[in-house]
């Protein structure tokens, strides 16, 4: 089966719902509110591809981590109060059990060494020879509690098929080569790899171009229209569009889409923010996260290094926190001495996550609507879900069974 699509999204998600389509025999158009060389909250990402993150953000150490520092303007962790973020709250307390976590850890281990694997292939198909990098990730902690919940993690990992490591602090020097690091120990996770979001997302967007799929730019979808069950057109930017499917993957702006078919997605925004250094003092051998501090350190192509973190849920505005940049800067310059008073001089960006109550994505259909497919609430997780979440879709839409079950992963949960 197989006929037209539209695509209303043209992050990663939305350009690999795109690239499967088309492997699949379909028409495809994608719609993006802004432009593709910065699309969204994708563009930005720290850039990991992660089957070592398989607990969910629902889960009781998030919880206790989130009355901890949420009420700190310059931690790595704020709420923006509202009426939205109240029922989001409450909805993610209820979520927040350790019965949830062993029900879907393996399902998040899974989505990810299939994304992880799909990477692989689309790097081998389209001629990629630098990335992903698949060579691990190092987690640093600043305190001895932490070391000993990371170890615990990694008996979890192994115990999951998943090839991790116990590190001490002389493990953890090796591990990381030239940086120095201010800490007593942490876990290194072979499973997980890296990659330059800014550069896939151009060249899989420059690849979909060439083979004829068709973007429009600048094209923020505000109406849509339906006939009973089915979706007859979608109007953006003056223009309207007509298809046999509709992929909505536009991801926190998904939720608004949504809300005018009445469908309840509790989608909320969770802004992040990231510095790129283009000449660090250092040279990174892979990627690091520094657990306590909540920062990614991703080396990236042309010799610069990602520093991305916070999670501000419920900030709507895509402006940098000046505050919260601030206290990333210190945390950082704590554990890595090498690059105090270095991030002064780092570009700053920020952007917002989809972010679900339960810590998981909404892929599926969605309101009854037989040819509506909702693909969003990544939240950190986009770029490592990306390709497996855009073979999902490619596979329902052409009546396949998806390679990865997504039934606990339906847009409708929230109304059942």
């Amino acid at each position: 089966m197989s006929g037209k699509a539209v695509v209303v999204g043209g992050g990663i998600v939305g350009l690999c719902s795109a690239f499967y389509l088309s492997e699949w025999g379909w028409d495809v158009t994608v719609l993006e509110r802004g432009k593709l060389a910065d699309a969204g909250t994708s563009h930005g990402n720290a850039g990991l591809i992660v089957p070592s993150h398989f607990v969910p953000l629902a889960s009781p150490g998030t919880l206790r981590l989130g009355m901890r520092l949420m009420w700190n303007p310059a931690g790595p962790l704020g709420i923006r109060p509202s009426a939205e973020m109240a029922r989001w709250s409450l909805l993610f307390r209820r979520a927040a059990t350790a019965g949830h976590v062993e029900r879907v850890s393996p399902l998040i281990r899974d989505l990810n060494l299939e994304s992880r694997r799909l990477y692989k292939v689309l790097a081998n198909d389209l001629g990629w020879q630098d990335m992903p990098k698949i060579a691990g990730l190092t987690v640093v902690a600043n305190k001895e509690q932490t070391v000993h919940e990371l170890h615990h993690l990694v008996d979890q990992a192994v115990s999951f098929g998943l090839e991790a490591q116990k590190l001490d602090d002389l493990l953890l020097r090796h591990r990381l080569g030239p940086v120095e690091a201010n800490s007593p120990g942490g876990a290194w996770f072979g499973c997980d790899g890296h990659l330059d979001p800014g550069i896939v997302m151009a060249r899989l967007a420059g690849f979909l171009q060439a083979r004829g799929i068709r973007f429009f730019e600048g094209c923020d979808v505000d109406t849509v229209h339906h006939n009973g069950h089915r979706i007859s057109r979608v109007e953006a930017g003056g223009l309207s569009f007509e298809a046999d499917e509709y992929v909505f993957a536009a991801g926190v702006w998904t939720g608004r889409l949504a809300g005018q078919l009445r469908i309840d997605l509790p989608l909320v925004p969770g802004k992040g923010q990231h510095m790129d250094l283009a000449k660090p003092p250092v040279e990174l051998n892979g990627p690091i996260l520094l657990e306590d501090a909540r920062v990614a350190v991703t080396p990236l192509g042309g010799g610069s290094v990602r520093f991305a973190g916070t999670m501000e849920l419920g900030a709507w505005s895509s402006k940098v926190n000046p505050r919260r940049l601030a206290g990333m800067r210190r945390s950082i310059g704590g554990v890595l001495p090498q690059f105090r008073g270095k991030l002064e001089q780092a570009a700053t960006w920020s952007g917002l996550r989809p972010c679900l109550p339960d810590g998981l994505p909404a892929v599926g259909r969605a309101g009854g609507f037989s040819n509506l497919f909702v693909a969003t609430g990544h939240a950190m997780m986009g770029m490592s879900l990306g390709p497996v979440t855009g073979l999902a879709v490619a596979e329902t839409l052409s009546g396949a069974k998806p390679t990865v079950p997504i039934h606990a992963l339906s847009p409708e949960r929230f109304t059942r």
